[in-house]
């Protein structure tokens, strides 16, 4: 008889725990989440005001000690509704990418490539590069980027560029926001650098705050540049 209300209790066990939903048991619980967003100076300028970074800092590294897994392949999707050929978004994406890439000696990227119909931020082992609505209204564009605790490597990186914003060229119009600008700013997250929000330190590619014509973090400044070599080497 005991044996029996043994395997009586053992079977309810097994019944109680098969009922338990898979959606509940994570499948890749190494996986953790972030997300960067750059934000819009509100008066499309340069703020006068520091923010939270660290004063004398000209880099910042997400994780100590990671790097994303490279050379990296970028998939751009550039269905949008905002008079911009696909040749300039595929382009101004590709010039913000080999701008890193230029920087080290390492290969860390490998194509970047143009799909048909829209992003989204979704794990699901694809650099995705989209137009989309936020729901800040504040946030020129967010990365979202998914690293793995145990290998120590930044395993995808997403890039959504807010649609509450003109888009186009700042350098030849400085109403619109420049999208290789802002694309070269997102993907130095997805290569595991920090925002800079030292107001004296504003030339960076990461300071954190963009605007209307905005075409200076096109091109990376001395600090980007040990920050990224930090990472990959020299």
């Amino acid at each position: 008889m005991f044996n029996l209300k043994k395997y009586m209790a053992i079977a309810l066990i097994i019944t109680f725990l098969a009922s338990i939903p898979l959606a509940n048991i994570p499948a890749e619980p190494e996986i953790i989440q972030f997300t960067y967003t750059i934000k819009a100076d509100p008066n499309y300028a340069k703020p006068s005001g520091a923010g939270n970074g660290k004063p004398t800092a000209d880099y910042q590294l997400i994780f100590a000690r990671y790097q994303a897994e490279t050379p990296l392949d970028l998939v751009v999707y550039a269905a949008n509704d905002y008079g911009l050929s696909v040749d300039f978004v595929l382009g101004a994406i590709t010039d913000a990418a080999y701008e890193w890439d230029a920087a080290t000696s390492k290969q860390i990227i490998n194509s970047v490539t143009l799909a048909g119909g829209f992003g989204e931020v979704v794990y699901n082992n694809i650099n995705a590069l989209f137009f989309g609505d936020h729901d800040d209204s504040n946030v020129i564009a967010q990365a979202t980027i998914w690293a793995n605790r145990i290998t120590k490597q930044i395993v995808e990186c997403d890039v959504q560029f807010n649609t509450d914003f003109k888009w186009g060229d700042g350098e030849s119009n400085s109403f619109l926001m420049d999208l290789q600008n802002i694309a070269t700013h997102e993907l130095g997250h997805g290569f595991n650098l920090a925002d800079i929000y030292d107001d004296s330190k504003s030339y960076l590619t990461m300071y954190g705050i963009s605007y209307y014509g905005d075409v200076e973090k096109r091109t990376l400044a001395d600090g980007d540049i040990a920050g990224i070599r930090k990472i990959y080497g020299s």
